[in-house]
């Protein structure tokens, strides 16, 4: 046990004891059964795991080692990992194989004595799978924190038995780790907020048919249906339409039922007596008509966030934070001139920066859920919701090994967001969660 001190003076006892033996039992359970899936909660060590199972290996002579990553930024992580484990870890690194997933092609029928996966949840793909499976591995350790049942965890973990065998799995969940004082206890604030109709500070965009041949027309919300309802005059269009943000998310879900409705009628007919006149890529363009207007509407309630959302950073004071914005504009809107994104190329620096005190801020879209060690953040912003809760898990964790973690969570009342919501926080303790609404009735700090 260690014992740490809360800013607010309370004493928080961090179990070191449990994180300890919980690593020493895994690496031996890989050592005698050979197959292993470390399924942990953020905080509680997988990679430590990894790198002294891969060390001892080392040492006997096993020494083709594979490492399989998500994304090349993780690599360098990897490295500081076994750096970070003393002896000679970080010359073992040296000599492994560290490779992404993507790049699975060029290892097919390859031999290894050890083989990592790491954020083993990137293999569910039949294609990686199959490519995995030409692979043999005398042993084979696979590392997440978010497989379950729901996760496609059942699905993976047969594919990975039909390839290498039986193997046994370690589990210690997010929640568990708090339980045991791993971790500490968070406070969760769900701000819910409403979609305003009083001001029309929005714009949406919706377009259709050949791009070139696309008409550019700028409109009212109350005009927008004459040009969306009217094919005959307007086949191929851009329509710019100013709204409030209540009216700009009932025409996003306008549009996402009408073209779930376009592609649920082809499905139909693919499966009846009109099968052969259904193309297969017919029905994937209505499938993913549907599914870019579904993100469409995500993004846009995630950019309706943004006024609040300056307000709620200017609250974090001098705490170190970590943002998930909606995009690359809203990162910019919210005061972060260096956002991590999957386009850049100095994202490592952005990183040191923050991870060495140099900035207090670290803005990310789409990246940094998990695989790379940040270190320092006492405050987590989720703007951007989704219908996954691995997704949701992986961004709370980011500030999961603080003393006193904060995480705060936006969302829009009588929206999708609610649902996105509900499937995320599941599995959580209910009694860190505070929630503080707000109406159009109150003084809204934020927009004064």
């Amino acid at each position: 046990m260690s014992a740490r001190n809360r800013p607010d003076g309370t004493n928080i006892t961090m179990n070191n004891e449990i994180r300890n033996n919980l690593q020493a039992e895994a690496v031996e359970a890989l050592l005698k059964q050979k197959r292993l899936i470390v399924n942990w909660g953020t905080g509680v060590g997988k990679s430590r795991v990894a790198v002294q199972a891969a060390t001892r290996l080392y040492d006997t002579g096993l020494t083709r080692i594979l490492l399989l990553v998500a994304e090349t930024a993780h690599k360098a992580n990897w490295a500081a990992e076994f750096a970070q484990m003393g002896n000679h870890s970080e010359d073992v690194f040296g000599k492994m194989t560290v490779e992404c997933y993507a790049s699975l092609k060029k290892y097919q029928d390859t031999q290894w004595d050890l083989i990592i996966a790491d954020e083993a949840h990137h293999l569910r793909s039949e294609n990686r799978i199959g490519l995995l499976s030409s692979l043999k591995g005398e042993f084979v350790l696979c590392l997440s924190a978010t497989l379950s049942e729901k996760n496609d965890g059942k699905s993976l973990l047969k594919a990975l038995e039909s390839t290498f065998g039986q193997f046994e799995q370690r589990s210690f969940t997010l929640q568990q780790s708090i339980d045991a004082k791993v971790l500490g206890e968070p406070r969760i604030y769900v701000h819910v907020l409403t979609l305003r109709n009083g001001v029309q500070n929005q714009q949406v965009t919706l377009t259709r048919g050949f791009p070139k041949a696309r008409k550019k027309i700028c409109c009212t919300y109350e005009q927008a249906g004459t040009y969306l309802n009217d094919l005959d005059r307007y086949p191929n269009l851009e329509l710019v339409v100013s709204c409030s943000p209540k009216q700009g998310y009932a025409l996003l879900t306008q549009e996402v039922k009408k073209a779930k409705a376009e592609y649920m009628d082809l499905w139909h007919q693919s499966s009846g007596i009109f099968a052969s006149t259904v193309s297969e890529k017919d029905l994937e363009s209505k499938h993913n008509a549907w599914m870019l207007l579904g993100s469409k509407r995500k993004f846009f309630l995630g950019r309706c966030k943004t006024e609040f959302a300056k307000w709620l950073i200017r609250q974090t004071g001098e705490q170190k934070f970590i943002c998930f914005c909606s995009d690359v504009q809203q990162g910019i809107d919210l005061g972060g001139d260096r956002i991590v994104n999957s386009k850049r190329r100095d994202n490592a620096d952005v990183i040191r920066a923050f991870n060495e005190g140099e900035t207090r801020s670290l803005f990310a879209v789409g990246m940094l859920q998990e695989g790379v060690s940040l270190h320092g953040i006492e405050v987590g912003i989720c703007l951007q919701l989704g219908g996954k809760e691995r997704v949701f898990i992986q961004k709370f964790g980011r500030a999961m090994r603080a003393e006193n973690p904060i995480q705060h969570i936006v969302i829009f009342n009588n929206t999708h967001d609610v649902d996105y919501f509900r499937t995320a926080v599941e599995n959580i303790d209910k009694r860190f969660i505070k929630y503080r609404r707000y109406t159009d009735d109150d003084n809204l700090p934020w927009q004064s």
